[in-house]
C-alpha cells in the first residue's frame, strides 16, 4: 500500500489584513496549495470549520473564505516601552509600504502540509506558540 502523497504549499507574496500599507496590523505571507483541485478542497474544508465555528458561537465573526497564509508580523504582539498604551490597550499599526515594495512577490518557497492546528489564540501553550485544541493530521 503506498502512501499518499502530502500537501504542497507554496509560499509567495506578501499582503496585510487592511488596505492601508502605512497602518498595518498584520503582516502575512501568502500560502497556497500547489495543485488547484487539492485547493479547493482544503478551502472547502477550512471554510466549513468556519461557518461551524460561528454557527456554534465559538467565533464572534463569519468571512465566507478563509484566508490562506502565514502571518508574518502581529502588532497584537508589539512590546512597548510606552506605560499609557498598556491601560489604553490599542494597538499601535506600523508602516509596510516599504516592505511592501520590496518584498510584494517575495518567493519564500515551498514545504508540505503535514497538520492543520486549530488553535486558541488567546492561550499560549508551553512552547511559545498558539495553543492548539485539536490537530489534524493529513
Amino acid at each position: 500500500m503506498s502512501k499518499a502523497k502530502p500537501l504542497r504549499i507554496t509560499v509567495s507574496g506578501l499582503d496585510c489584513m487592511n488596505n492601508n500599507y502605512k497602518k498595518v496590523n498584520v503582516l502575512y505571507a501568502k500560502a497556497k496549495i500547489s495543485t488547484e483541485n487539492e485547493e479547493d478542497v482544503l478551502q472547502s474544508m477550512l471554510n466549513s470549520i468556519s461557518k461551524l465555528f460561528y454557527e456554534t458561537g465559538f467565533i464572534r465573526q463569519y468571512r465566507e473564505n478563509v484566508k490562506i497564509h502565514l502571518t508574518l508580523m502581529n502588532t497584537k504582539y508589539r512590546k512597548s516601552n510606552d506605560r499609557q498604551r498598556k491601560w489604553t490597550n490599542r494597538r499601535q499599526p506600523f508602516d509596510a509600504s516599504i516592505i511592501m515594495e520590496k518584498y510584494k512577490d517575495f518567493h519564500f518557497g515551498e514545504c508540505d502540509l503535514k497538520e492543520i492546528y486549530l488553535s486558541w489564540i488567546s492561550e499560549i501553550g508551553d512552547n511559545g506558540f498558539y495553543k492548539p485544541l485539536s490537530v489534524i493530521t493529513i
